[in-house]
């Protein structure tokens, strides 16, 4: 477990360490797709996601440094969907941003920055009548994510289990029979309250980590991002090297 939590910890500290620029909207109508405005969409999701990560994996840390084993799994599958999310992301993405089809790739954008099932259902009656009229972006499903990170991986490394992978840690983050089993042991024919050692996800959460990082680095590299792009790239080398 020591070499995960050093591994985790460490990438902490490197996002801690990334510096993120506020943002300013390019000069350009709001309904016109440019280069700019691409830019500035795929730095909004990637500045963004480096600042949830931080308060996420600070979060690991903390509860693996506890034993807390029920909670490092409801971080390690939220870990997963990022990962699987940024895979998709960049796929799409940078071979959009290549073949300059800015309206696209502005598209894929706002799903994914804007994208929200919550308010889509619920949020209306939280308006004013003036802005009834807020076209909120369906999101993409999770299955699109998880499809193209299984995909991605098979043909890199031969992995392609992120879809078993999800399910097990979703039934181990919801109310379920799974989540009962892993706070007792049996012994013959008694029941012990007591949860078993279990840091398996510890070293998938540094694997989904490191592909996530991989993956925002090459959207920030297809817009040829200076202010956070090499922070990035130098954090994917560090926990390569380490």
């Amino acid at each position: 477990m020591a070499d995960e939590t050093t591994f985790l910890t460490d990438c902490v500290s490197l996002l801690a360490a990334i510096g993120l620029p506020d943002l300013t909207l390019p000069p350009a109508r709001f309904e016109k797709a440019d280069r700019d405005r691409v830019a500035f969409g795929i730095r909004y999701y990637v500045y963004a996601s480096i600042a949830q990560h931080r308060s996420v994996l600070k979060g690991l840390v903390l509860v693996a440094d506890g034993a807390n084993w029920a909670c490092a799994y409801i971080l390690t599958r939220h870990l997963l969907e990022w990962a699987a999310q940024a895979t998709f992301a960049k796929l799409k993405l940078t071979s959009l941003v290549r073949q300059q089809k800015w309206d696209k790739a502005w598209a894929v954008l706002l799903k994914l920055n804007g994208g929200d099932l919550y308010f889509r259902q619920f949020g209306a009656k939280y308006l004013q009548d003036r802005e009834k009229d807020v076209n909120i972006p369906e999101p993409y499903g999770l299955a699109d994510f998880m499809a193209v990170y299984d995909s991605q991986w098979a043909a890199e490394d031969g992995r392609g289990a992120a879809k078993e992978d999800h399910s097990l840690l979703s039934e181990l983050s919801h109310a379920s029979a799974a989540c009962l089993r892993q706070q007792l042991t049996t012994y013959h024919n008694r029941i012990s309250f007591k949860s078993e050692e279990d840091n398996s996800s510890l070293s998938a959460a540094s694997t989904y980590c490191i592909d996530w990082l991989m993956s925002i680095a090459e959207m920030l590299k297809s817009i040829d991002d200076s202010a956070v792009g090499p922070a990035v790239m130098a954090a994917v080398r560090r926990l390569a090297e380490g």
